[in-house]
């Protein structure tokens, strides 16, 4: 199980920034991992290989393979030279532990020992990992053809039994093709994947970067449009409809880009209008572009909010964070006004009114909601406004969400003691790190 670590990320990140290894190093002697991988970085930055080697090998377990055995890996390669790496790696790809599988395998590929590499991923080809790492690891190794063999063999063992995401390579056919078409069998990679829908979940897009690749537009056209005019609420089909059109666009070819993604809405009744409005607003078209909205802004679920937090951020590129709030302002009458208030807050703090989101957030803060607390207190720290922002924090200082920001601000304001001492309070206490975090 992954733990989550003592010290909050945001408070190790504004360690890093003011220079406080020494604190690091503390943090990382009681068993912190986040500390310990700062630490680590900063110690192979300044050249002192044999003490970031030290503090990795105290958070490295016999019995699982982690971030700190990664990290380890990575130093002794290109400190200690390939054997030692090869040495430390090996007990733990022989466990069949699948990060160390594929630590090794990419180790060995690096260093053109590709004999070596077949023998330790094939009994692990039915792991999606293992099988990506022989792909990726024989680039430009000239055995391609070797490669080729294992994977056809692995092809059809995949046909032969369900697919099951834990069991086999979902890609295995995907796989096969980025070596057959590396290898100069092109023809062969896009025949194979017009029939591999079953057991490759994104074979139309593989063979549309096949043929764009090979700079063959016509085709590549032709394949976007057929996927685009099937009325299968399938998510390829979905995906061409939105690559047609943005091929369209960049071809300046707008109202076809335009009508190529209505005319798949009409058809299947998919709603595709968080991609047209963009699309439309990329080009100045602000109204017709909020015309399409009101049928997904208006949903008040998870997935509608990341919708509308989308087009709101691509106008706030284009620097014109008025009109999304123009336009929420409009939609308020209809939605939950809960649903909307940090996007308010958001939008209001992007157009300069500070002021205006302040007292929004400090409403929604004083009934004691964590992530309310912290947002008033970045805006009074974004207005220079630090001892009032440490004045809210401060009766909720053991949060986890307000507690670990104050610490930031105090780490910044040199009251060191006292944020530390914030940190090592903050309750519900994170469970304790193992040392590293494990990966897998």
């Amino acid at each position: 199980m992954i733990a989550e670590p003592d010290i909050p990320q945001g408070v190790v990140s504004v360690l890093v920034e003011l220079g406080r290894f020494d604190l690091l190093r503390a943090e990382a002697d009681r068993g912190d991992w986040t500390c310990g991988s700062a630490l680590g970085a900063e110690l192979l930055r300044r050249g002192e290989v044999d003490a970031a080697l030290e503090l990795y090998g105290a958070f490295v377990r016999p019995d699982e393979w982690n971030d700190a055995a990664g990290r380890m890996a990575a130093v002794l390669e290109t400190a200690r030279g390939v054997e030692a790496a090869i040495a430390f790696a090996r007990p733990h790809a022989d466990a069949g532990r699948r990060f160390a599988v594929r630590c090794l395998g990419s180790l060995l590929g690096r260093h053109g020992r590709v004999d070596e590499l077949l023998a330790l991923l094939r009994p692990h080809l039915t792991d999606f990992l293992a099988a990506r790492t022989l792909v990726e690891a024989t680039a430009g190794q000239g055995r391609d053809a070797d490669v080729i063999a294992e994977l056809e063999t692995l092809v059809a063992d995949v046909e032969r039994q369900p697919v099951v995401w834990e069991a086999v390579p979902h890609n295995a056919e995907q796989l096969l093709a980025t070596v057959l078409e590396r290898h100069g069998r092109l023809e062969d990679a896009i025949a194979l994947l017009r029939t591999a829908r079953r057991t490759s979940n994104s074979s139309l897009q593989h063979v549309a970067d096949l043929l764009e690749n090979a700079g063959r537009e016509s085709e590549l056209m032709e394949l976007l449009a057929g996927a685009a005019q099937d009325q299968d609420q399938d998510q390829d089909n979905i995906w061409a409809v939105y690559r047609l059109s943005s091929r369209l666009e960049t071809q300046g070819r707008l109202t076809e880009a335009v009508d190529v993604v209505r005319a798949f809405a009409d058809a299947t009744g998919i709603d595709m209008s968080p991609g047209l409005a963009n699309l439309l607003y990329r080009h100045g078209r602000t109204d017709e572009a909020f015309a399409v909205v009101p049928a997904w802004v208006l949903q008040e679920w998870e997935s509608a909010q990341h919708s509308r937090l989308w087009l709101w951020a691509g106008m706030i590129a284009k620097g014109r964070p008025e009109d999304a709030l123009r336009y929420l302002e409009r939609l308020d009458h209809r939605l939950d006004p809960e649903e909307t208030l940090m996007e308010r807050v958001m939008l209001l703090e992007a157009c300069g009114r500070a002021e205006e989101a302040l007292a929004l957030a400090r409403v929604q803060a004083d009934a004691g909601d964590e992530h309310w607390l912290r947002a008033q207190a970045e805006i009074l720290a974004g207005l220079g406004r630090g001892d009032e922002a440490v004045a809210v924090l401060k009766p909720h200082a053991r949060s986890n969400i307000a507690g670990g920001f104050l610490a930031e601000i105090l780490l910044r304001r040199g009251a060191v003691d006292e944020a530390m001492a914030v940190v090592h309070a903050l309750d519900p206490p994170s469970y304790r790190l193992r040392p590293g975090a494990p990966t897998e």
